[in-house]
């Protein structure tokens, strides 16, 4: 009786102290994905990767599903690259491969509401390694998340634009990156039921280009674009998955109304290394989740370097 009695004060006492925190312990969760093995790849999208043999899906098909609406982004990909770059499957996966970083609660409290919230913002990696001329000529790319590596079903695959800038120096190209589609299906967040079986979290994206500019590695600052409303269920529970559009581009060419990152500026004198950060943030992660969510994309595609400036430019007065 007395043990009954503890716990009913320990909840009146939870309960009174915020609503917010009594919503975020009592709300119907959707367990994350399994995070240990998840693997990722960064994979370019080219018209190869559209072609398909009999009786099998084509690679898009399996990162973005056989709807008409997913085919039709096809559209933005093929303007001008042509055939060029890899193709199959195994191809992109061999020179692709990313990590995934799981290290956001490093001195994380003991409290249940932090526990949850911090597992409702996990993070992932993915990576690429083109020349100049790839990137250059390279219109679209996908970072794809899987289970494992043994299973050939992508959990989440976001569709990017990429799009070159001018600098106005020899020798010095830029590029952007802007979102046009997410297929999704289970995610590595732990997020709220929303009573159907399914819920919803946001995508942050910060990409890195690392290059040599005169014999020294430079690493290009990287910039957070965010994704809202991103459907996602229990692992295996919808193997068609849910198609967001992002992008609202239009087929005869206007761009201009994409959400691009800033300029990301690179050398063309050498190889390149490009790292594509990708934050999921479920629905209880708590205040200024987009803004936090933007600033861990940032710090993982770079690392530590300029941390606390990145911070106090993305948190303003805030950043502590």
């Amino acid at each position: 009786m007395r043990a009954i009695a503890f716990i009913g004060i320990a909840l009146l006492a939870v309960a009174v102290s915020g609503c917010q925190s009594w919503s975020v312990i009592s709300a119907k969760k959707l367990e994350p994905g399994t995070s240990k093995t998840a693997w990722t790849v960064a994979v370019p999208i080219t018209k190869a990767s559209t072609q398909k043999n009999t009786g099998e899906l084509s690679q898009w098909e399996q990162l973005f599903g056989t709807s008409s609406a997913a085919t039709s982004y096809q559209n933005y990909c093929f303007k001008t690259a042509g055939t060029k770059g890899l193709g199959s499957f195994g191809a992109a996966i061999a020179v692709a491969m990313g990590g995934v970083a799981w290290d956001l609660a490093v001195d994380a409290a003991n409290s249940k509401i932090e526990k949850i919230q911090e597992q409702s913002v996990q993070s992932w990696s993915a990576t690429w390694t083109p020349t100049p001329s790839d990137l250059k000529t390279t219109e679209c790319l996908a970072l794809v998340r899987y289970t494992d590596a043994k299973t050939p079903d992508p959990q989440m695959a976001v569709l990017l634009m990429i799009q070159p800038a001018a600098t106005g120096k020899s020798g010095v190209e830029a590029v952007q990156f802007a979102p046009l589609m997410v297929r999704s299906k289970s995610s590595v967040a732990l997020t709220k039921d929303e009573g159907d079986g399914s819920g919803k979290i946001g995508l942050s994206i910060a990409p890195a280009i690392s290059s040599f500019h005169d014999g020294e590695l430079k690493d290009a600052t990287p910039d957070a674009i965010s994704i809202g409303d991103v459907t996602v269920t229990s692992l295996g529970k919808n193997a068609d998955g849910y198609l967001k559009k992002v992008g609202t581009a239009t087929h005869n060419g206007d761009l201009s109304t994409l959400a691009y990152t800033k300029p990301s500026v690179y050398s063309t004198s050498g190889a390149l290394h490009l790292k594509f950060a990708v934050v999921e943030t479920g629905t209880l992660a708590g205040k200024d989740t987009k803004a936090k969510a933007e600033l861990k994309a940032v710090t993982d595609a770079l690392g530590p370097i300029a941390k606390d400036a990145l911070k106090k430019r993305i948190l303003g007065d805030d950043a502590k």
